[in-house]
């Protein structure tokens, strides 16, 4: 299921978006490593999931103990090594900075970063936190802001459609999260 902005009184289209402070990798791109990105991100989804990641945790969690359990764990397990073995090749490979993203929409986001980004640069964007329920999430990305007090907006230029459901099932992840803080 793919989610579309829905517009709002001033006839601009608006995601559902959370204000986080989750650590990402981002990396800067020239046009053509840009190019590369978008048909990637737009035939494949960043990495291999299990389908139902939190149905597989439920099982590997012991609720179900036997073979079945043990073979999630191992999927699990396997998933995860995949995704830092792939972002240690990457983090190798070329210049991948730290940032904190502050806010996180459907459509891009805002994020605070210790390098010079400037209006219209291209930015691999790289979200890869074992804390949350979702896989890693890579995304090519636009700056659109520059602010005074050193974020930066960005739009995602190209993502996988997968992608893109991962963005907004974290975003509704995070909402009901703090709802749910904000009741005890």
């Amino acid at each position: 299921m793919s989610h579309q902005p829905q517009p709002n009184d001033s006839g601009n289209r608006e995601y559902a978006r959370i204000d986080v402070g989750l650590r990402v990798r981002i990396q800067p791109l020239d046009e053509e490593r840009a190019e590369r990105l978008r048909a990637e991100t737009r035939d494949r989804a960043s990495v291999w999931a299990p389908s139902s990641q939190s149905a597989i945790r439920d099982l590997a969690s012991g609720s179900a103990p036997g073979p079945a359990a043990t073979l999630a764990q191992a999927i699990l397990e396997i998933t995860a090594e995949v995704a830092r073995m792939r972002a240690r090749v990457t983090r190798g490979a070329r210049a991948v900075h730290e940032a904190t993203l502050v806010q996180l929409s459907g459509g891009g986001g805002r994020l605070v970063c210790g390098f010079p980004l400037a209006m219209d640069d291209m930015i691999e964007f790289q979200l890869d936190d074992d804390d949350l329920d979702v896989p890693p999430i890579r995304a090519l990305g636009k700056v659109v802001h520059c602010g005074e007090d050193g974020t930066v907006g960005f739009s995602f230029e190209s993502m996988h459609p997968r992608d893109q459901d991962l963005v907004m099932r974290l975003i509704y992840g995070l909402q009901r999260r703090n709802l749910r803080a904000r009741q005890e």
